[in-house]
């Protein structure tokens, strides 16, 4: 069994957590555990892509999404809870930022300091611990600021627009190793499982390319994605893609692709749902590599 992370230590804990229990399941495994380095183009392959680091800055997403996000402002609301009339001011005038540890200005407006505050509230769910950020925001406002942040995960990892597909193929490495090592275990029959722990900017454009359950529709719309495309569904808190094979009595071998633990819908014929021929799914994989 094989199992690999990204250099990033919340990975690798994930790895090891899920490895140290899934031993005492199966004792006799041989577990072949590896870290990959910062030159991961399999696993963060979204770190080497000028074209997408452009697209991600400044594409024209990411202006209208800025615009689109302004259209309801409860920058007072919320901060007025909290901070003094003239620290808002600060903010309000420029003078106050904050940069995060790679250098990179994370608040400088009174925007940024009600997103930073929604960020600790929807963190809560992941410690499990309830600090009490909620109580500063009302529903209406909570579903807001997840319908911005819904927006933001679909059009810089996802689907995105009609015509704009570099979010999508910046994955395509991690769909090719699939593929190549898919086969090998095949050919060799040498390995239980090969699995990789990674990041959301991993699995939302891997999903998306997987074009299963229709995730990858595209929409040029901002007020039609909230009621198709949920990022919390599609890549919430431990999200999970899984390749099952199987071998039937032709010999035939078939493969199931689940979704956290569910069955997975492919856009290929198949008689026996959620089973599809694994030739008939390489060669639809394959065409997208090409």
């Amino acid at each position: 069994m094989i199992a690999s992370s990204t250099y990033v230590e919340r990975a690798q804990q994930s790895r090891d957590a899920f490895l140290e229990e899934l031993g005492q399941y199966t004792p006799n495994i041989n577990f072949k555990v590896s870290t990959n380095n910062k030159k991961d183009i399999l696993l963060r392959f979204f770190d080497f892509s000028p074209e997408y680091e452009e697209f991600s800055e400044n594409g024209s997403w990411k202006k209208e999404l800025d615009t689109y996000s302004k259209s309801k402002n409860f920058n007072n609301e919320v901060l007025n809870q909290l901070f003094s009339k003239e620290f808002i001011k600060k903010l309000e005038d420029g003078e106050f930022k904050l940069k995060d540890s790679k250098g990179k200005t994370v608040l400088k407006n009174p925007t940024d300091a009600v997103r930073n505050l929604y960020d600790l509230y929807i963190i809560q769910a992941s410690i499990g611990k309830d600090l009490g950020f909620g109580k500063y925001f009302s529903e209406e406002q909570l579903k807001w600021y997840e319908e911005v942040d819904n927006l933001s995960d679909f059009y810089e990892k996802g689907p995105g627009k009609n015509g704009e597909d570099i979010a999508t193929n910046i994955a395509l490495p991690l769909l090719e190793n699939f593929i190549v090592t898919s086969d090998e275990a095949i050919k060799n029959q040498n390995t239980s499982a090969n699995l990789r722990f990674a990041h959301a900017e991993t699995t939302i454009p891997f999903i998306t390319l997987l074009d299963i359950n229709g995730y990858s529709a595209k929409e040029d719309s901002f007020e039609k994605v909230y009621d198709k495309w949920l990022g919390r569904d599609i890549s919430g808190m431990s999200t999970n893609i899984q390749w099952i094979f199987y071998k039937n009595d032709k010999n035939d071998i078939l493969v199931k692709i689940l979704h956290n633990e569910k069955d997975a819908e492919l856009p290929i014929a198949t008689s026996m749902k959620p089973y599809y021929k694994w030739d008939d799914v390489k060669n639809f994989y394959t065409n997208k590599l090409k």
